[in-house]
Protein backbone atom coordinates (compact mmCIF):
# COMPACT_ATOMS: atom_id res chain seq x y z
CA UNK A 1 0.00 0.00 0.00
CA UNK A 2 2.82 2.40 0.87
CA UNK A 3 4.60 1.60 -2.09
CA UNK A 4 1.07 2.41 -4.18
CA UNK A 5 0.56 5.67 -2.49
CA UNK A 6 4.45 6.36 -3.43
CA UNK A 7 3.83 5.90 -7.17
CA UNK A 8 0.42 8.18 -7.35
CA UNK A 9 2.54 10.80 -5.42
CA UNK A 10 5.34 10.40 -8.39
CA UNK A 11 2.97 10.54 -10.78
CA UNK A 12 1.26 13.83 -9.42
CA UNK A 13 4.47 15.15 -9.84
CA UNK A 14 4.93 14.75 -13.35
CA UNK A 15 1.10 16.54 -14.11
CA UNK A 16 1.08 19.45 -14.84
CA UNK A 17 0.09 21.85 -11.77
CA UNK A 18 -2.70 23.67 -13.11
CA UNK A 19 -4.65 21.12 -14.59
CA UNK A 20 -4.21 19.21 -11.39
CA UNK A 21 -5.22 22.57 -9.12
CA UNK A 22 -7.95 23.20 -11.26
CA UNK A 23 -9.23 19.56 -11.36
CA UNK A 24 -9.50 19.60 -7.77
CA UNK A 25 -11.35 23.12 -7.68
CA UNK A 26 -13.99 21.84 -10.11
CA UNK A 27 -14.40 18.37 -7.98
CA UNK A 28 -14.62 20.73 -5.17
CA UNK A 29 -17.50 22.86 -6.42
CA UNK A 30 -19.29 20.37 -7.96
CA UNK A 31 -19.56 18.06 -4.83
CA UNK A 32 -17.86 15.13 -5.86
CA UNK A 33 -17.47 13.46 -2.50
CA UNK A 34 -21.47 13.43 -2.64
CA UNK A 35 -21.93 12.57 -6.33
CA UNK A 36 -19.03 10.01 -6.64
CA UNK A 37 -21.29 7.01 -4.74
CA UNK A 38 -24.07 7.63 -7.04
CA UNK A 39 -21.85 7.03 -9.92
CA UNK A 40 -20.42 4.13 -8.64
CA UNK A 41 -24.14 2.93 -8.35
CA UNK A 42 -25.45 3.85 -11.68
CA UNK A 43 -22.00 2.57 -12.62
CA UNK A 44 -22.61 -1.15 -10.88
CA UNK A 45 -25.95 -1.26 -13.42
CA UNK A 46 -24.19 0.18 -16.76
CA UNK A 47 -21.32 -2.37 -16.46
CA UNK A 48 -22.84 -4.82 -17.95
CA UNK A 49 -24.27 -2.86 -20.75
CA UNK A 50 -20.73 -1.32 -21.60
CA UNK A 51 -18.93 -4.47 -21.40
CA UNK A 52 -21.06 -6.29 -23.53
CA UNK A 53 -21.41 -3.09 -25.75
CA UNK A 54 -17.39 -3.61 -26.13
CA UNK A 55 -17.15 -7.03 -26.36
CA UNK A 56 -19.93 -6.71 -28.74
CA UNK A 57 -18.49 -3.91 -30.94
CA UNK A 58 -15.07 -4.13 -30.59
CA UNK A 59 -12.27 -6.45 -31.03
CA UNK A 60 -9.93 -7.45 -27.99
CA UNK A 61 -6.42 -7.78 -28.42
CA UNK A 62 -4.84 -10.60 -26.44
CA UNK A 63 -1.93 -13.39 -27.13
CA UNK A 64 -3.84 -14.62 -29.63
CA UNK A 65 -5.05 -11.96 -31.25
CA UNK A 66 -3.11 -9.16 -32.09
CA UNK A 67 -0.50 -10.14 -29.73
CA UNK A 68 2.27 -7.67 -30.91
CA UNK A 69 0.47 -4.40 -30.05
CA UNK A 70 -1.73 -6.22 -27.18
CA UNK A 71 2.33 -7.05 -25.68
CA UNK A 72 3.44 -3.30 -26.32
CA UNK A 73 0.34 -2.36 -24.19
CA UNK A 74 1.48 -4.49 -21.81
CA UNK A 75 5.01 -3.05 -21.92
CA UNK A 76 3.98 0.50 -21.22
CA UNK A 77 1.65 -0.62 -18.49
CA UNK A 78 4.93 -1.92 -16.74
CA UNK A 79 6.74 1.29 -17.52
CA UNK A 80 4.47 3.37 -15.34
CA UNK A 81 3.33 1.09 -12.93
CA UNK A 82 -0.12 1.50 -14.62
CA UNK A 83 -1.54 -1.54 -12.77
CA UNK A 84 -0.58 -1.10 -9.25
CA UNK A 85 -1.73 2.78 -9.43
CA UNK A 86 -4.91 2.30 -10.84
CA UNK A 87 -5.65 -1.02 -9.06
CA UNK A 88 -7.40 -2.73 -11.59
CA UNK A 89 -7.17 -4.38 -14.71
CA UNK A 90 -6.82 -2.62 -18.68
CA UNK A 91 -8.37 -4.27 -21.06
CA UNK A 92 -7.12 -3.05 -24.67
CA UNK A 93 -9.46 -2.92 -27.86
CA UNK A 94 -9.56 -2.41 -31.63
CA UNK A 95 -12.76 -0.33 -33.52
CA UNK A 96 -13.37 -0.67 -36.89
CA UNK A 97 -13.11 2.95 -38.09
CA UNK A 98 -11.00 4.77 -40.25
CA UNK A 99 -10.04 8.34 -37.91
CA UNK A 100 -7.13 8.43 -36.12
CA UNK A 101 -7.61 8.17 -32.88
CA UNK A 102 -8.08 6.20 -29.42
CA UNK A 103 -10.18 6.49 -25.87
CA UNK A 104 -9.72 5.63 -22.49
CA UNK A 105 -13.13 4.35 -20.94
CA UNK A 106 -12.86 4.76 -17.15
CA UNK A 107 -14.59 2.17 -14.59
CA UNK A 108 -15.93 4.38 -11.89
CA UNK A 109 -16.83 1.20 -9.82
CA UNK A 110 -12.82 0.85 -9.17
CA UNK A 111 -13.14 -3.19 -9.81
CA UNK A 112 -12.48 -2.70 -13.66
CA UNK A 113 -11.67 -3.27 -16.05
CA UNK A 114 -11.10 0.20 -17.33
CA UNK A 115 -10.85 -0.16 -21.46
CA UNK A 116 -8.66 1.64 -23.77
CA UNK A 117 -9.83 1.63 -27.64
CA UNK A 118 -7.70 2.27 -30.57
CA UNK A 119 -9.49 3.23 -33.75
CA UNK A 120 -7.94 0.72 -36.67
CA UNK A 121 -7.24 3.75 -38.57
CA UNK A 122 -4.86 4.78 -35.98
CA UNK A 123 -3.09 1.43 -35.76
CA UNK A 124 -2.79 1.94 -39.85
CA UNK A 125 -0.87 5.10 -39.79
CA UNK A 126 1.39 4.76 -36.65
CA UNK A 127 4.67 2.28 -36.25
CA UNK A 128 5.35 0.79 -32.80
CA UNK A 129 6.59 3.64 -31.42
CA UNK A 130 4.66 6.15 -31.94
CA UNK A 131 2.14 3.88 -30.75
CA UNK A 132 3.99 3.85 -27.64
CA UNK A 133 3.40 6.88 -26.73
CA UNK A 134 -0.60 6.77 -27.34
CA UNK A 135 -0.99 4.12 -24.85
CA UNK A 136 1.29 5.94 -22.62
CA UNK A 137 -1.47 8.94 -23.35
CA UNK A 138 -4.42 7.26 -22.69
CA UNK A 139 -3.14 6.19 -19.73
CA UNK A 140 -2.39 9.60 -18.12
CA UNK A 141 -6.53 10.13 -18.78
CA UNK A 142 -7.01 7.03 -16.68
CA UNK A 143 -4.54 8.24 -13.89
CA UNK A 144 -5.58 11.50 -13.81
CA UNK A 145 -9.11 10.35 -13.67
CA UNK A 146 -10.12 13.13 -16.66
CA UNK A 147 -12.83 11.10 -17.54
CA UNK A 148 -14.55 11.60 -13.99
CA UNK A 149 -15.11 15.16 -14.28
CA UNK A 150 -16.02 15.36 -17.75
CA UNK A 151 -18.97 12.64 -16.58
CA UNK A 152 -19.41 15.00 -13.52
CA UNK A 153 -19.51 17.90 -15.99
CA UNK A 154 -22.01 16.01 -17.85
CA UNK A 155 -24.37 14.89 -14.91
CA UNK A 156 -24.78 18.86 -13.96
CA UNK A 157 -25.02 20.37 -17.53
CA UNK A 158 -26.25 18.59 -21.31
CA UNK A 159 -26.94 19.85 -24.42
CA UNK A 160 -24.36 22.96 -24.31
CA UNK A 161 -26.25 24.72 -21.73
CA UNK A 162 -23.11 25.33 -18.92
CA UNK A 163 -22.57 28.51 -18.52
CA UNK A 164 -20.45 30.74 -20.33
CA UNK A 165 -17.93 31.77 -17.21
CA UNK A 166 -17.50 27.87 -16.41
CA UNK A 167 -17.37 26.53 -20.22
CA UNK A 168 -14.24 28.98 -20.05
CA UNK A 169 -12.39 27.38 -17.40
CA UNK A 170 -13.10 24.19 -18.33
CA UNK A 171 -12.32 24.24 -21.93
CA UNK A 172 -8.79 25.54 -20.62
CA UNK A 173 -8.71 22.48 -18.48
CA UNK A 174 -9.42 20.42 -20.98
CA UNK A 175 -6.40 21.89 -22.85
CA UNK A 176 -3.95 21.39 -20.09
CA UNK A 177 -5.24 17.51 -19.23
CA UNK A 178 -4.02 16.41 -22.78
CA UNK A 179 -0.76 18.12 -22.13
CA UNK A 180 -0.73 16.47 -18.52
CA UNK A 181 -1.68 12.75 -20.71
CA UNK A 182 1.22 13.58 -23.01
CA UNK A 183 3.75 13.52 -20.13
CA UNK A 184 2.70 9.85 -19.30
CA UNK A 185 3.29 9.52 -23.18
CA UNK A 186 6.74 11.00 -23.05
CA UNK A 187 7.77 9.35 -20.62
CA UNK A 188 7.67 5.67 -22.24
CA UNK A 189 9.10 6.72 -25.91
CA UNK A 190 12.85 7.13 -26.24
CA UNK A 191 12.98 10.15 -28.33
CA UNK A 192 11.44 13.39 -28.35
CA UNK A 193 10.85 12.65 -32.55
CA UNK A 194 8.18 9.66 -31.81
CA UNK A 195 5.74 11.67 -29.83
CA UNK A 196 6.48 14.53 -31.98
CA UNK A 197 5.63 12.45 -34.89
CA UNK A 198 2.59 10.72 -33.17
CA UNK A 199 1.05 13.69 -32.46
CA UNK A 200 1.34 15.13 -36.20
CA UNK A 201 0.10 12.10 -37.74
CA UNK A 202 -3.09 12.25 -35.01
CA UNK A 203 -3.86 16.10 -36.10
CA UNK A 204 -2.92 15.93 -39.95
CA UNK A 205 -3.41 12.56 -40.71
CA UNK A 206 -0.11 13.00 -42.95
CA UNK A 207 3.43 11.58 -42.83
CA UNK A 208 6.32 13.51 -41.92
CA UNK A 209 8.31 12.04 -44.14
CA UNK A 210 5.65 12.24 -47.22
CA UNK A 211 5.32 16.23 -46.49
CA UNK A 212 9.16 16.28 -46.91
CA UNK A 213 9.54 17.60 -43.17
CA UNK A 214 11.11 16.48 -40.06
CA UNK A 215 10.25 16.88 -36.24
CA UNK A 216 12.49 20.12 -36.14
CA UNK A 217 10.84 21.94 -38.94
CA UNK A 218 7.33 20.95 -37.31
CA UNK A 219 8.46 22.31 -33.79
CA UNK A 220 9.86 25.62 -35.70
CA UNK A 221 6.75 25.85 -37.26
CA UNK A 222 4.86 25.76 -34.40
CA UNK A 223 6.50 28.63 -32.58
CA UNK A 224 6.46 30.71 -35.70
CA UNK A 225 2.53 30.16 -35.68
CA UNK A 226 2.25 30.80 -31.76
CA UNK A 227 4.07 34.56 -32.72
CA UNK A 228 2.10 34.84 -35.29
CA UNK A 229 -1.15 34.55 -33.76
CA UNK A 230 -0.50 36.42 -30.64
CA UNK A 231 0.62 39.17 -32.83
CA UNK A 232 -2.22 39.39 -35.65
CA UNK A 233 -5.42 37.46 -34.03
CA UNK A 234 -5.21 37.04 -30.03
CA UNK A 235 -5.25 33.98 -28.15
CA UNK A 236 -8.36 33.14 -29.28
CA UNK A 237 -6.83 31.22 -32.40
CA UNK A 238 -5.13 28.62 -30.33
CA UNK A 239 -8.06 26.66 -29.62
CA UNK A 240 -7.73 23.99 -32.01
CA UNK A 241 -7.64 20.13 -31.08
CA UNK A 242 -5.96 17.52 -30.80
CA UNK A 243 -2.30 19.18 -31.35
CA UNK A 244 -2.05 22.57 -31.03
CA UNK A 245 1.10 24.76 -31.52
CA UNK A 246 1.04 25.24 -27.33
CA UNK A 247 0.69 21.36 -27.44
CA UNK A 248 3.77 20.44 -29.55
CA UNK A 249 5.76 23.36 -27.37
CA UNK A 250 4.65 21.20 -24.11
CA UNK A 251 5.87 18.07 -25.61
CA UNK A 252 9.37 19.64 -26.02
CA UNK A 253 9.39 21.48 -22.85
CA UNK A 254 8.63 18.99 -20.82
CA UNK A 255 11.13 15.78 -23.04
CA UNK A 256 13.96 17.71 -21.77
CA UNK A 257 13.14 18.40 -18.54
CA UNK A 258 15.07 17.81 -14.75
CA UNK A 259 11.43 15.70 -14.09
CA UNK A 260 11.25 13.65 -16.92
CA UNK A 261 14.95 12.63 -16.56
CA UNK A 262 15.01 11.55 -13.24
CA UNK A 263 11.88 9.10 -13.51
CA UNK A 264 13.51 7.80 -16.82
CA UNK A 265 16.81 7.57 -14.58
CA UNK A 266 15.24 6.17 -10.77
CA UNK A 267 11.56 6.44 -11.07
CA UNK A 268 12.10 9.86 -8.97
CA UNK A 269 10.27 12.95 -8.13
CA UNK A 270 12.45 16.40 -8.13
CA UNK A 271 10.94 19.91 -7.53
CA UNK A 272 11.41 21.24 -11.17
CA UNK A 273 10.75 25.20 -10.90
CA UNK A 274 12.48 25.80 -13.94
CA UNK A 275 9.48 23.26 -15.82
CA UNK A 276 6.76 25.16 -13.71
CA UNK A 277 8.11 28.47 -15.06
CA UNK A 278 8.29 27.74 -18.67
CA UNK A 279 4.96 25.89 -18.77
CA UNK A 280 3.29 28.73 -16.91
CA UNK A 281 4.84 31.07 -19.68
CA UNK A 282 3.54 28.72 -22.09
CA UNK A 283 0.24 27.88 -21.29
CA UNK A 284 -0.58 31.52 -20.80
CA UNK A 285 -0.90 31.82 -24.89
CA UNK A 286 -4.32 29.34 -24.39
CA UNK A 287 -5.93 31.70 -21.57
CA UNK A 288 -8.58 33.47 -22.86
CA UNK A 289 -7.72 37.52 -22.67
CA UNK A 290 -8.45 40.64 -25.02
CA UNK A 291 -5.13 41.27 -26.95
CA UNK A 292 -6.51 44.02 -29.57
CA UNK A 293 -8.12 47.11 -29.36
CA UNK A 294 -11.40 46.04 -30.47
CA UNK A 295 -11.82 43.15 -27.90
CA UNK A 296 -10.17 45.61 -24.98
CA UNK A 297 -13.04 48.18 -26.10
CA UNK A 298 -15.98 45.51 -26.19
CA UNK A 299 -14.75 43.67 -22.77
CA UNK A 300 -15.00 47.13 -20.90
CA UNK A 301 -18.11 48.43 -22.90
CA UNK A 302 -19.69 45.24 -21.79
CA UNK A 303 -18.59 45.60 -17.91
CA UNK A 304 -19.03 49.29 -17.67
CA UNK A 305 -22.13 48.98 -19.50
CA UNK A 306 -23.67 45.66 -17.74
CA UNK A 307 -22.78 47.18 -14.53
CA UNK A 308 -24.59 50.96 -15.14
CA UNK A 309 -27.84 48.93 -16.06
CA UNK A 310 -28.24 45.86 -13.14
CA UNK A 311 -26.70 48.74 -10.33
CA UNK A 312 -29.50 51.36 -10.82
CA UNK A 313 -32.65 51.40 -8.16
CA UNK A 314 -31.35 48.27 -5.99
CA UNK A 315 -27.71 48.30 -6.11
CA UNK A 316 -25.53 45.82 -6.41
CA UNK A 317 -25.22 42.03 -5.63
CA UNK A 318 -23.67 38.65 -6.14
CA UNK A 319 -26.90 37.70 -8.48
CA UNK A 320 -25.96 40.19 -10.64
CA UNK A 321 -22.40 39.60 -10.78
CA UNK A 322 -23.12 36.13 -12.29
CA UNK A 323 -24.98 37.81 -15.36
CA UNK A 324 -22.24 39.71 -15.89
CA UNK A 325 -19.53 37.58 -15.78
CA UNK A 326 -21.02 34.84 -17.57
CA UNK A 327 -21.35 37.49 -20.67
CA UNK A 328 -17.74 38.66 -19.79
CA UNK A 329 -16.35 35.28 -19.59
CA UNK A 330 -15.87 35.32 -23.36
CA UNK A 331 -13.68 37.54 -23.87
CA UNK A 332 -11.06 37.43 -20.34
CA UNK A 333 -10.47 34.34 -18.09
CA UNK A 334 -10.03 36.69 -15.27
CA UNK A 335 -13.08 38.22 -15.70
CA UNK A 336 -14.56 38.11 -12.42
CA UNK A 337 -11.39 38.87 -10.60
CA UNK A 338 -11.84 42.24 -13.05
CA UNK A 339 -15.14 42.88 -12.68
CA UNK A 340 -14.69 42.82 -8.49
CA UNK A 341 -11.96 45.27 -8.51
CA UNK A 342 -14.20 47.75 -10.68
CA UNK A 343 -17.18 47.80 -8.40
CA UNK A 344 -17.02 51.74 -8.54
CA UNK A 345 -20.04 53.61 -9.99
CA UNK A 346 -17.34 56.21 -11.25
CA UNK A 347 -14.84 53.62 -12.60
CA UNK A 348 -17.38 52.08 -14.34
CA UNK A 349 -19.09 55.61 -15.77
CA UNK A 350 -15.49 56.92 -17.00
CA UNK A 351 -14.90 53.01 -18.82
CA UNK A 352 -18.23 53.28 -20.36
CA UNK A 353 -17.49 56.97 -21.46
CA UNK A 354 -14.25 55.91 -22.91
CA UNK A 355 -15.19 52.40 -24.41
CA UNK A 356 -18.24 53.42 -26.12
CA UNK A 357 -16.62 55.76 -28.03
CA UNK A 358 -14.49 53.70 -29.28
CA UNK A 359 -16.97 51.63 -30.43
CA UNK A 360 -19.09 54.12 -32.25
CA UNK A 361 -16.51 56.11 -33.92
CA UNK A 362 -14.71 52.87 -35.35
CA UNK A 363 -16.04 49.92 -34.61
CA UNK A 364 -20.02 50.84 -35.73
CA UNK A 365 -20.84 47.18 -37.21
CA UNK A 366 -20.18 45.80 -34.24
CA UNK A 367 -22.39 48.33 -32.07
CA UNK A 368 -25.73 46.11 -32.30
CA UNK A 369 -24.37 42.73 -31.58
CA UNK A 370 -23.18 44.46 -28.15
CA UNK A 371 -25.77 46.01 -27.71
CA UNK A 372 -27.96 42.37 -27.85
CA UNK A 373 -25.68 40.95 -25.61
CA UNK A 374 -26.80 43.55 -22.78
CA UNK A 375 -30.53 43.46 -23.22
CA UNK A 376 -30.91 39.93 -21.72
CA UNK A 377 -29.54 41.51 -18.28
CA UNK A 378 -32.80 43.51 -18.07
CA UNK A 379 -35.06 39.85 -18.42
CA UNK A 380 -33.00 38.01 -15.55
CA UNK A 381 -35.48 38.22 -12.96
CA UNK A 382 -39.64 38.00 -12.48
CA UNK A 383 -40.21 41.70 -13.52
CA UNK A 384 -38.44 44.10 -16.08
CA UNK A 385 -37.13 47.50 -14.07
CA UNK A 386 -38.29 50.58 -16.16
CA UNK A 387 -34.55 51.98 -14.93
CA UNK A 388 -33.32 49.19 -16.80
CA UNK A 389 -35.15 49.58 -19.84
CA UNK A 390 -34.15 53.27 -19.83
CA UNK A 391 -30.69 52.95 -19.53
CA UNK A 392 -30.94 50.46 -22.16
CA UNK A 393 -31.99 53.00 -24.65
CA UNK A 394 -29.25 55.23 -23.27
CA UNK A 395 -26.83 52.58 -24.39
CA UNK A 396 -28.23 52.62 -27.83
CA UNK A 397 -28.03 56.28 -28.39
CA UNK A 398 -24.31 55.97 -27.43
CA UNK A 399 -23.79 53.69 -29.96
CA UNK A 400 -25.85 55.26 -32.27
CA UNK A 401 -28.23 52.66 -32.62
CA UNK A 402 -31.71 54.11 -34.45
CA UNK A 403 -34.59 53.82 -31.59
CA UNK A 404 -36.82 51.84 -33.78
CA UNK A 405 -33.80 49.24 -34.17
CA UNK A 406 -32.73 49.16 -30.43
CA UNK A 407 -37.41 48.40 -29.88
CA UNK A 408 -37.00 45.77 -32.38
CA UNK A 409 -33.97 43.67 -30.90
CA UNK A 410 -34.79 44.24 -27.20
CA UNK A 411 -38.49 42.75 -28.22
CA UNK A 412 -37.30 39.95 -29.94
CA UNK A 413 -34.33 39.60 -27.34
CA UNK A 414 -36.61 39.44 -24.07
CA UNK A 415 -39.01 37.07 -25.48
CA UNK A 416 -36.69 34.35 -25.48
CA UNK A 417 -35.07 35.54 -21.75
CA UNK A 418 -38.26 36.89 -19.78
CA UNK A 419 -39.02 34.17 -17.53
CA UNK A 420 -41.88 35.66 -15.10
CA UNK A 421 -42.67 33.47 -12.17
CA UNK A 422 -45.44 34.82 -10.53
CA UNK A 423 -49.52 35.38 -11.78
CA UNK A 424 -51.13 38.16 -11.49
CA UNK A 425 -54.67 37.45 -9.65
Amino acid sequence: MAREHKLKDLIENIRIKEEGDLFSSMMRTFSADVISPLVCKKDKLDDDTLSGFIRGHYLKLSEDFGCDIFRLCQEVLKDVNAQSILGIPIEFYVESNNEANACALQNFDKKGPHYIVFNSGLLNMLDKEELRFIVGHELGHLIYEHAFLNWLLATFYRNNEMPLCLKGIYDFWNELSEMSADRIGLLVVKDLDTAIQAAFKVSSGLNMKKMNTTSKNYICMMDNLISDIKQDQGSRMLYFHPANPVRVKALELFYHSRTRQRFIDSKGCIEDDELTLNTGVLIDNLRLKPTTELQQAEFDFLMSAGYLIMTGESGWNDEKGYCLVNILAGYHYRSKILLDNCLNEKTMSDMFERSSLVIAERYTSRANDLFAQLVPLIARGDKISKHEMDMLFCIAKKLKIPEDAAVGMILEIIKDHFKPRGIVQ
